[in-house]
């Protein structure tokens, strides 16, 4: 049987200056803290606050075919820096959709070859 421990919280006295109320009420406080510049007040979702899920499910998955070419994509470097870059900056004059595929490829392996075009 684990050991009883027995902890004593001090009572504190608080003695407001004049003019100013203690409330234990959220809602009251002035000055809520805020996240991204949104202010820190009711149910807030993730979205509200601009705060990406690391949960992949929460996320729509579309075919570059049918992409804006406006859409960006997040790089996440190992380091936790963010990136961002235009779909179209990736696809254009890029990615070419191949007519067949060999028996070697293996799904899920892509085969890319990385073409100078004289620094453009």
């Amino acid at each position: 049987m684990p050991a009883k421990v027995k902890v004593t919280i001090p009572k504190i006295n608080i003695k407001p200056s004049p003019g100013i109320t203690v409330s234990g009420d959220y809602l009251r406080l002035e000055n809520k803290p805020q996240i991204g510049g949104i202010t820190l007040e009711g149910d807030k979702s993730l979205e509200d606050l601009s705060i990406l899920s690391s949960n992949s499910t929460r996320y729509q998955e579309i075919s570059l075919d049918s992409a804006n070419p406006n859409l960006n994509i997040l790089l996440v470097a190992e380091t936790g820096e963010t990136k961002k870059i235009k779909i179209s900056n990736l696809i254009s004059g890029r990615v070419v959709t191949a007519s067949s595929v060999t028996e070697e490829l293996e799904n899920g392996s892509y085969t890319l070859k990385l073409i100078d075009n004289g620094g453009n």
